[in-house]
């Protein structure tokens, strides 16, 4: 009966603001403090808000290239798909072909591997864009095999020009 009425004595709840200040004493000499914060059904409606502006603020200013046309083109073995898609230089490698050039050598190199290997389908495996560039890469079937294809590309009035294409 006595420790509860010590418990009792020693335990004391103290409003400050938003915060709630436990003391509670454990042996004679000690004590624990216990910081809890209380936030109110006004301020947590707020916070839920600003946090709802503030994600639809900041995913509707990342918006991906769209690779779509490229990768149909390269599915397809298009090289005319790509012609208007190629920087003015452009890094290409491919099996026996290692050349920096312009994007008219790139197309011409492509449409020589396309013919030695008739494509059958191309997936996407990753994209990504930062600020004005980007990257993907795929896998290419073709009726021979299959090749892992890395295209690099700059962002340039919300158009892709490519400056790297490898196919391994």
């Amino acid at each position: 009966m006595e420790k509860q009425k010590h418990d009792k004595d020693t335990q004391k709840k103290e409003e400050t603001g938003f915060f709630y200040v436990f003391y509670a004493s454990i042996p004679k000499y000690m004590h624990t403090f216990v910081i809890v914060y209380s936030l109110n059904k006004e301020e947590i409606l707020m916070r839920k808000i600003l946090f709802t502006l503030a994600l639809i603020i900041s995913l509707s200013s990342i918006q991906a290239a769209d690779i779509t046309p490229v990768s149909d083109a390269i599915k397809a073995g298009n090289t005319d798909m790509l012609k208007n898609k190629m920087a003015g230089e452009v890094d290409i490698v491919a099996p026996g072909v290692s050349k920096k050039g312009t994007g008219s050598d790139a197309i011409a190199i492509l449409k020589s591997f396309f013919q030695a290997n008739k494509p059958v389908g191309f997936t996407v495996a990753h994209h990504a864009d930062k600020n004005d560039s980007g990257f993907f890469v795929g896998k290419l079937t073709t009726e021979n095999k299959e090749f892992r294809v890395n295209i690099t590309y700059a962002i340039k009035e919300g158009k892709i020009l490519i400056s790297i294409i490898r196919i391994e």
